[in-house]
C-alpha cells in the first residue's frame, strides 16, 4: 500500500497552529492600519475649527495649541485655524460632527454647553456627546458670572434685589443659558440680552455701561485675555462653577444653593459641564490609531517646553484631562443622568421670549488676536472666519517663542 502523508495535525496540535496564524493576521493588520495612520498626516492640513469669533478664550487656546501638536505627529502637518462662529458653537459643532471627514484632520474647540446641547433638549444638534471622539480638554475651568465694577451688583445675593442687564450671545451658549437658569432657580433679577458677536463685544458693552455683566466668564480668560480689567478690579466674579477654585475667595460656589438631591443633580447637568473647559474634539467614526495617534500628541503637546512656555506667557491655564479620562466623564454624566433632572432642566433652560441688542458693535476680524501670526479673512466656502496663520516649529531654532 502506498505511503499517504497526513493532511490532517491533531486536533490540540492544529488549534495551537491557528491561534499563531490568528495572532499573526492580527498583527499584521494592526501593523498596516497603524502604519497607514502615521501616513494619514504626511503632507496634510489639520484645520482647527473654533466655534466663536477671533479674540475670545477658546481662539486664544486653539492657537496656542496649533503652535506645537503638529510636532507630535507623524509627518509634522501644518495646522489652519478657521473661526466659524454661529448660535454659540452649534454652527462649527453640527459642520465637524457631520461633514468633516474622519480622519483626523478637522479638530473642534467649543463650549462643553455646546458638545452637550442635545442631552439637554436642543433638536438642532445634530450629535450625542458619548458619540464624539474626546482628544483631550487642555483646561479643566472654573466659570463664573462676573459684573462691571460701576454695576451696583457687589455679591451673588444683590442680583436677588437689583434688576441688572446681562449679556449674550445666542440662547443656546452658556452666557444665556446660566444667566436663565440663576432667574429660574434661585430667583435673581437678571435680565439677558442677546446679539452680541462675542464675549469681547459683551466687555465693551460694559464698559459702555450698556451691560451691567455677563455669565461664563471663564476665569482662565479672566487672568488672561481680560487681565487688564479683572487685575484693577473692573471685571468682579459674583458666582463660580464647576470647578472650585481657591482664587476667587469670598465667592460663592454654585454647589453651596443645592438644597436637594434633585436641586444637585440640576445643577450638576447645567454647570458642572464647565469643567470641560477648553475641550478639542474629533468627529466621531474616526479609526482605533487614528485617535490613538491624536490622543498621543495632544498628551506630549500638554507637557512641550514650548508649549508651557508660551502658555504661561500669555497668562493661559493648563490643567489637562486626556481623551480618554474625557469620554469616561462625558459617558457618565450622561448615563447618571436622571429623567426628572432631565426633565427640570430642559424646562429651567426652554428658549422664551430672546431680547436683543441693537447697533450691536461686530469686531469679527478686526479684532485682536494675542499671537496671531498672520491675517484673517472671508472663507471662500461659506464656513465662516479663515485664519491662515503660521506656526513654525520653533524648537528647531533653539528657543521657543516665550524666551
Amino acid at each position: 500500500m502506498r505511503n499517504v502523508t497526513k493532511l490532517f495535525l491533531p486536533a490540540a496540535r492544529l488549534s495551537t497552529v491557528l491561534g499563531f496564524v490568528t495572532l499573526a493576521a492580527a498583527g499584521t493588520e494592526a501593523a498596516l492600519n497603524g502604519a497607514a495612520a502615521a501616513d494619514s498626516f504626511k503632507g496634510k492640513t489639520l484645520s482647527f475649527f473654533v466655534g466663536t469669533r477671533p479674540g475670545g478664550g477658546y481662539d486664544a487656546y486653539a492657537r496656542l495649541i496649533a503652535a506645537d501638536f503638529p510636532n507630535h505627529l507623524p509627518g509634522t502637518p501644518s495646522v489652519v485655524v478657521k473661526n466659524m462662529p454661529g448660535a454659540s458653537g452649534l454652527k462649527a459643532a453640527n459642520h465637524v460632527f457631520n461633514k468633516s471627514p474622519k480622519d483626523g484632520t478637522e479638530l473642534l474647540f467649543i463650549a462643553s454647553a455646546v458638545a452637550f446641547a442635545p442631552v439637554l433638549g436642543n433638536k438642532k444638534a445634530l450629535y450625542e456627546p458619548q458619540d464624539l471622539t474626546w482628544i483631550g480638554n487642555v483646561d479643566q475651568t472654573t466659570a463664573t458670572c462676573t459684573v462691571w465694577h460701576t454695576s451696583p451688583v457687589r455679591k451673588f445675593r444683590d442680583l436677588l434685589t437689583h434688576g441688572v442687564n446681562f449679556g449674550a450671545s445666542g440662547p443656546t451658549g452658556a452666557a444665556s443659558q446660566y444667566a436663565r437658569a440663576l432667574a429660574a432657580m434661585f430667583g435673581t433679577r437678571i435680565r439677558t440680552i442677546h446679539g452680541y458677536t462675542g464675549t469681547g463685544t459683551v466687555i465693551l458693552a460694559m464698559e459702555r455701561g450698556e451691560l451691567d455683566g455677563a455669565c461664563s466668564l471663564t476665569l482662565s480668560s479672566l487672568k488672561s485675555v481680560f487681565k487688564s480689567q479683572f487685575e484693577t478690579g473692573k471685571l468682579r466674579p459674583v458666582i463660580q462653577f464647576a470647578l472650585k477654585s481657591d482664587d476667587l475667595k469670598g465667592v460663592p460656589h454654585i454647589n453651596e444653593f443645592g438644597k436637594s438631591a434633585e436641586d444637585r443633580d440640576v445643577i450638576k447637568l447645567i454647570f458642572d459641564r464647565h469643567r470641560l473647559g477648553r475641550p478639542m474634539i474629533a468627529p466621531g467614526g474616526i479609526p482605533a490609531a487614528t485617535t490613538k495617534l491624536l490622543r498621543d500628541a495632544f498628551n506630549q503637546t500638554m507637557k512641550d517646553p514650548n508649549f508651557v512656555r508660551n502658555a504661561k506667557r500669555k497668562s493661559l491655564t493648563i490643567n489637562p484631562t486626556t481623551g480618554e479620562e474625557v469620554d469616561a466623564w462625558v459617558r457618565n454624566l450622561v448615563a447618571s443622568a436622571t429623567p426628572s433632572a432631565l426633565a427640570s432642566v430642559q424646562k429651567i433652560l426652554a428658549v422664551g421670549k430672546i431680547e436683543k441688542v441693537t447697533g450691536c458693535v461686530d469686531l469679527g476680524n478686526s479684532q485682536e488676536r494675542p499671537g496671531a501670526q498672520g491675517q484673517a479673512r472671508e472663507d471662500p466656502q461659506g464656513q465662516g472666519f479663515e485664519t491662515r496663520d503660521t506656526y513654525p516649529d520653533r524648537r528647531q531654532e533653539g528657543q521657543g517663542e516665550g524666551a
